[in-house]
Order: structure tokens, then C-alpha cells, then sequence
């Protein structure tokens, strides 16, 4: 049954991009608000949002890969929150 995406707000929608990771391509579906915040944390730390995709994957693995990328987002604005308190 396909998923009805008509009650989604746009930006809650998954969008593909095709990133290279190290020498390989692939491919990383994940909602536009999470690709915000990997710019926001790249721009945060003088790098790519590729050198950060590279990073996450040298980690110890998750469930996917996708999940990785989420849980580093999380732990990284967690930390920032800890510095201000």
C-alpha cells in the first residue's frame, strides 16, 4: 500500500542525494531538516557535510546508516546545550 505523503509537510518528506563517502558513492534518504542541520553542523565546524558522513562512518555501526547520522546529530547539539548550562 503506498504511503500517503499529502498530509506530510514538505520538509518531513525523506529526500535522496547521492553522497561520496571516503572513495565510494551511495545513496542516503533522510528528511531535510536532518540535511539542514548536518550544513549547520558542518559550517559549525569548518568542514564538509562529507567529512562528517565520512566520520560517522568510521563509528561503530547502528541499526543503518541513517540512524548513525541521527544519533550523531542528536549527541552533537546535546553537547552544545551541556556547554551553555
Amino acid at each position: 500500500m503506498p504511503s500517503d505523503n499529502s498530509r506530510v509537510k514538505p520538509d518531513r518528506i525523506p529526500a535522496i542525494r547521492t553522497v561520496k563517502i571516503g572513495n565510494r558513492r551511495t545513496t542516503i534518504r533522510i528528511e531535510p531538516i536532518i540535511w539542514d542541520a548536518l550544513n549547520e553542523i558542518a559550517v559549525d565546524q569548518g568542514r564538509t557535510v562529507h567529512d562528517i558522513l565520512f566520520e560517522i562512518d568510521q563509528e561503530p555501526k547502528f541499526s543503518s546508516f541513517t540512524a548513525a547520522i541521527k544519533i550523531y546529530i542528536i549527541e552533537y547539539y546535546r553537547e552544545r546545550l551541556a556547554k551553555r548550562r
